[in-house]
């Protein structure tokens, strides 16, 4: 669930920092920009939260060094590439750079399982 709440964060963010870039006048611009740094701060919130409830489950402090899981969500990345792959009425440059992103997130995977300790 953090996972996904993240995520959506980030996208907003995005989202917003994208929107400002666009954005034709300043007062628009700094409404966008305010409120990537909204959500920006509330991705920081979720992932002490989650932090927090690592180190409760497992009394150890938790690594803050991998906060939400990064091999969990790049094991549902890579699934959700993977689904989108299937549409036969994927466009061709979509399916190209779909394949070279599932390409980085399985590099990702693989570097993630070569790193001692917990994951």
């Amino acid at each position: 669930m953090l996972d996904r709440l993240a995520q959506a964060c980030r996208n907003a963010e995005r989202g917003h920092r994208a929107a400002a870039l666009a954005a034709r006048d300043a007062e628009a611009r700094a409404t966008f920009l305010r409120r990537a740094r909204e959500r920006a701060a509330m991705l920081r919130e979720l992932e002490a939260l989650s932090w927090e409830l690592a180190s409760e489950r497992t009394g150890r402090p938790a690594d803050r060094g991998e906060p939400l899981d990064p091999a969990g969500a790049e094991a549902e990345a890579e699934r959700a590439y993977v689904e989108a792959l299937a549409d036969p009425d994927l466009p061709v440059r979509a399916r190209l750079l779909f394949e070279r992103h599932i390409y980085r997130i399985r590099d990702a995977r693989s570097a993630l399982r070569a790193m001692p300790g917990p994951r």
